[in-house]
């Protein structure tokens, strides 16, 4: 916005969504093995209000559900600043 006032051009801009690649061709495509790992990701800032501990329920619910489905969760959670990340002791799941 601030460019804009000031009549100076945008620099290029890229979209990076996040979700699921379409590039590797249909989902149904996709052949998954018995003995494969069901993989759930979650990643991003860990504090309170951005719920991981929601996830990490909801992943123990759905291990105990079907336990068939061999699943992992991988997480990359992180945060620079000890204020916020320590709000993650307000979680009640």
């Amino acid at each position: 916005e601030a460019l804009l006032r000031k009549g100076e051009p945008l620099p290029p801009l890229k979209v990076f969504v996040q979700g699921v690649s379409s590039g590797f061709g249909p989902a149904s495509a996709i052949i998954r093995h018995a003995r494969d790992r069901f993989r759930v990701f979650s990643g991003g800032k860990l504090e309170w209000r951005k719920g991981q501990d929601i996830v990490v329920e909801a992943f123990k619910r759905f291990s105990q559900k079907h336990p068939r489905a061999n699943a992992q969760l991988v997480c990359a959670w992180s945060n620079s600043w000890r204020q916020t990340t320590l709000t993650i002791l307000n979680a009640t799941h």
